[in-house]
């Protein structure tokens, strides 16, 4: 069984959760008797923008991104000589632009290929995604989201995301502290991610004696000088921002009061990865609803769901940095419904049943 996976920015340096997915599929492709190929679009925000079409075997080919129209007939180009060479499933992972699913459906029924989709984003079109083989979805609430939008029940399959990670729990801090790991360059991402609601809350909180943290995590190749005069604006004095890619980040989740996903809107991706691997550490979550986590969380120990609210999101913070360690074994039962190897299997299984179809 051969398989085909095309996505954004799956490959390394990339830790995402659409990263780490293909990670583990890669990883067990053999004792699962399947062959996959990996097309991971990688779009840099340096200077010279550019895409990088990768395969699995490390030949890149790097081409100019001036205009959209470059890479998509590249991409288009490579995908077509694939799919020739023969392709059971075609996968697809966070692709959203119309033309090129409907290109590639037209060159999969051509080629006898089956064509699947994993939608992470819940605020896309279903007509963007019409007539294909089968629907993969992380979160039933995002499921039926798109069952109502008319895709059919019967091709959809919810396949939790995979979580697998250790942690030395070796860090220390003088007060509880929480995590923010997300990289927002735009002014735009910045207000989706919930930027200027945990500024805010984590500055009313600094400034009633509250002796509680934030550690806000991610990479930004020309600095993150707005978010340093933002948090300054805020006199969010409890809050530091951390700009590299840091290898101890599970150790640094481990050791804290929890992680917040504090996301208010726009296009933000299904359950966030630095939630799943905060519950399979043992700390709570603290999300905004609708992200996906409000099918987990809601009712349970292992997290808070709040409105994008400045009130909510202070009195979480200020309640769970006294009473973490009374959920963590809450958040390590829900952790194991995301273990990486239920994910494995079920992605397998998924396609020998498409494949077959």
């Amino acid at each position: 069984m051969k398989v085909l996976i095309i996505g954004t920015e799956l490959s390394p340096p990339f830790t995402s959760m659409e990263a780490k997915m293909v990670d583990y599929l890669v990883a067990s492709a053999s004792e699962n008797g399947a062959e996959i190929e990996l097309i991971s679009i990688e779009l840099s925000d340096g200077k010279h923008r550019r895409a990088d079409i990768c395969q699995v075997n490390g030949t890149k080919k790097g081409i100019p991104l001036y205009r959209k129209l470059v890479y998509g007939v590249e991409l288009l180009r490579v995908v077509r000589n694939k799919l020739k060479a023969g392709v059971d499933v075609l996968h697809l992972i966070w692709v959203g632009v119309s033309p090129i699913i409907t290109i590639l459906r037209h060159w999969a029924r051509q080629t006898e290929t089956k064509i699947i989709v994993t939608i992470l984003n819940k605020h896309a079109p279903a007509s963007r995604y019409a007539d294909l083989d089968g629907y993969v979805f992380h979160s039933p609430s995002t499921q039926g989201k798109f069952v109502k939008g008319g895709i059919p029940q019967s091709k959809t399959h919810l396949i939790l995301p995979p979580v697998n990670c250790v942690a030395s729990f070796k860090v220390t801090a003088a007060e509880p502290y929480f995590v923010f790991a997300s990289g927002p360059r735009t002014s735009e991402q910045i207000v989706e991610r919930g930027v200027h609601l945990l500024f805010e809350a984590f500055s009313k909180l600094n400034k009633d004696g509250v002796k509680v943290g934030l550690r806000f995590f991610g990479r930004w190749p020309a600095g993150a000088s707005e978010l340093v005069a933002l948090k300054e604006d805020y006199g969010a004095h409890n809050v530091t921002i951390y700009n590299s890619h840091r290898t101890d980040l599970l150790d640094q989740i481990a050791s804290s009061s929890g992680v917040i996903v504090p996301y208010v809107g726009g296009k933000i991706g299904d359950v966030p990865l630095a939630a799943l691997e905060s519950l399979a550490l043992g700390r709570p979550v603290i999300s905004t609803r609708g992200l996906g986590l409000d099918d987990y969380l809601e009712g349970s120990l292992a997290g808070v769901l709040i409105n994008p609210d400045v009130s909510e999101l202070y009195h979480a913070v200020s309640r769970l940095s006294k009473d973490t360690e009374s959920r963590k074994d809450s958040a390590l039962e829900l952790a194991k419904s995301f273990h990486y190897k239920t994910f494995v299997a079920d992605s397998f299984s998924l396609y020998r049943r498409i494949s077959h179809s």
